[in-house]
């Protein structure tokens, strides 16, 4: 089976390594290929979407997964209603729930890696506490991107700069995508989403 990823961002596409780390564990075969469909933009209007998912259903045997954030669209008021307004925009495609899946996070992507907090102090330097709120309630004038950034810059007095791709991929190094979903419901969601069309058992 292979699953294509809808993605908006380099970001998201780094994520796949760890995701590919937390299937190959759970499931009893080999995992299904992960194919990064990267939008750099966000999800498209409802012509141009169809027109994606569609190419992509024709390979045989394809699923379709489509991940969002909610942070910078301003369409989008949470996780859930990114989800209903993605697949109204795909409404009447009867491989909808059966061969394509939307799933979102809440606010964004960067909220799943607050729970590795310890790999975030060593790598930025800093004996910054983890947040008191939980990683996926975190937004408003400090949403998760911008909370490590001002870590990192803060670590040690070094003034360093966050890179959304060097250090996403340093943080998630080595670590366990189940241990972020027991404090991220979206993420969660999203695991047991690729656990079920692998024929794992979900979390």
């Amino acid at each position: 089976m292979k699953i294509s990823l809808i993605v908006e961002g380099e970001s998201e596409k780094i994520f796949l390594d760890a995701i590919r780390n937390f299937l190959k564990p759970r499931c009893l075969g080999p995992i299904p290929k992960l194919n990064p469909v990267i939008l750099n933009c966000d999800v498209p209007p409802r012509h141009e979407l169809l027109k994606i998912v569609r190419a992509l259903l024709l390979d045989q045997g394809n699923r379709v997964i489509i991940l969002t954030d909610v942070k910078g669209q301003n369409s989008f008021n949470d996780a859930q209603d990114a989800i209903a307004q993605i697949e109204s925009r795909l409404s009447g495609l009867p491989e909808l729930n059966v061969q394509v899946f939307v799933h979102a996070a809440q606010y964004e992507l960067e909220a799943w890696l607050i729970p590795f907090w310890p790999q975030i102090q060593k790598l930025a330097h800093s004996k910054r506490p983890k947040p008191s709120t939980p990683p996926e309630r975190i937004n408003n004038l400090k949403p998760p991107s911008k909370l490590l950034s001002e870590v990192w810059r803060t670590g040690n007095g070094n003034n360093k700069k966050y890179s959304k791709v060097l250090d996403l991929r340093r943080i998630l190094n080595g670590q366990d995508l189940e241990h972020a979903s027991k404090e991220c419901p979206t993420l969660k969601s999203f695991l047991n989403r690729l656990l079920t069309l692998s024929g794992a058992p979900t979390l």
